[in-house]
């Protein structure tokens, strides 16, 4: 279906004056291709004019939702809202690719490239936002916390499971972006939207936060070939931070293990800290020692024995992950960016779901002898590959007989 069709059908029809005029736009691109005189301006102002609609009508819709919640967060008033909300979000979604699909007919017709000049508005969120649109996603949240009392369920004594080992079954989707909406507003009845431990105290601006992960392999692809067919013990190994684009100070260092059904052994996720400025050495040195051997090495300064039964599971993790780094010479091939979303209750991450939106795959050119990764600057436009879905993985971690009646997978 043509893009034109897909937007007439795909409008709420009391709307319909506030949506950005594509077929408009596409008739004055006509004349650009035609070079008659002025059509370059008259494409400028006619977009400038329809994105600014649509973005003062979006950003009303989003405040008069929020009011709306403030005054009547019943529960019947917050069903009717999640409905308005999936409505607000298709709309804002089919505005964006609208300006998209404009940009990308007329400078296929002109010399003069106006894509660099407006993408900017649309990456930068400042055409449709989501942060307000987020902060009434949050509200949401926090009224079914209440009216679910599902917070209050959340005891003491239940399981919390460990960060570093994380050993689950997982099943993941492929979401067409059009969808995210709503289908947050089918999970947050049942498990709220998670928020991070740093950003508890300070107002949320976004249900989503950054993370990129660097993975490692073999010059023949051998953890990638192993992972695809299934082997037994297939072995993923990457390195993770969260927040900006650029790694922190310390960073995880992870490893993912694939155990087949037959082995009696469920696959596992696990991971230690490590400071991001000596990744490099700790991955090409064969004498680096691995970041949990310091204290190994402190208590032999004092000469005391450190017995293998004194070892923690980190260190012992940090060298099994060395030792096959160095035997595949593993290094930096792939890095991927995204936004995710988690849902679980604050004390129990039994059940945990995770949508990825944003995604973004980066062929990692890295200069192995000297760095592990390439600087966001120096990234090429061709080594990147945007993902056209966003990813919902669910996540039970515990016995099958614990999993709550609405997940089903």
């Amino acid at each position: 279906m043509k893009f034109g069709k897909y937007m007439q059908k795909s409008m709420v029809p009391e709307w319909a004056q506030f949506y950005v005029d594509y077929k408009g736009l596409k008739n004055i691109i006509k004349n650009v291709a035609l070079q008659k005189l002025r059509s370059e301006a008259k494409f400028v102002a006619t977009l400038e004019s329809e994105m600014a609609k649509a973005n003062t009508f979006y950003q009303k819709l989003v405040a008069e939702l929020r009011d709306r919640l403030t005054r009547d967060p019943s529960p019947n008033n917050s069903k009717e809202v999640a409905v308005q909300l999936i409505k607000i979000s298709q709309f804002g979604f089919v505005n964006e690719n609208a300006v998209r699909k404009a940009l990308k007919k007329h400078d296929r017709s002109s010399p003069q490239k106006m894509s660099p000049t407006y993408l900017v508005k649309l990456n930068t969120d400042s055409f449709c936002p989501r942060e307000k649109f987020d902060a009434v996603m949050m509200m949401l949240s926090d009224i079914y916390d209440k009216v679910t009392d599902r917070m209050a369920k959340v005891t003491p004594d239940k399981k919390k499971y460990s960060e570093s080992l994380f050993t689950r079954k997982s099943v993941k989707y492929w979401i067409r972006l059009q969808d995210i909406t709503e289908v947050i507003c089918k999970i947050i009845p049942n498990l709220p939207i998670y928020v991070f431990k740093k950003e508890k105290d300070k107002d949320v601006h976004s249900i989503a936060a950054p993370i990129t992960s660097i993975y490692f392999d073999s010059p023949d692809f051998f953890c990638y070939r192993s992972r695809l067919e299934k082997h037994e013990g297939a072995t993923l190994t990457r390195v993770r931070w969260y927040g900006a684009n650029e790694p922190p100070a310390d960073v995880f260092v992870e490893r993912k293990l694939h155990h087949e059904s037959w082995v009696m052994d469920t696959s596992t996720k696990s991971r230690f800290s490590y400071p991001s400025k000596d990744v490099l050495s700790y991955f090409k040195d064969p004498g680096a020692a691995p970041p949990a051997q310091k204290e190994k090495k402190k208590k032999e300064e004092q000469r005391l024995l450190v017995l293998e039964e004194d070892k923690d599971p980190e260190q012992i993790l940090a060298e099994e992950v060395k030792e096959f780094s160095q035997k595949h010479r593993l290094q930096p091939v792939l890095r991927t960016q995204y936004l995710r979303a988690a849902f679980q209750l604050p004390d129990d991450n039994s059940v945990r779901i995770s949508l990825d939106t944003d995604l973004a795959l980066i062929r990692e050119r890295a200069d192995w002898r000297r760095e592990w990764f390439v600087p966001e600057e120096r990234l090429l436009e061709s080594d990147v590959h945007n993902f056209p879905y966003a990813v919902l993985e669910v996540k039970l971690q515990g016995v099958d007989e614990e999993r709550p009646k609405w997940v089903n997978i």
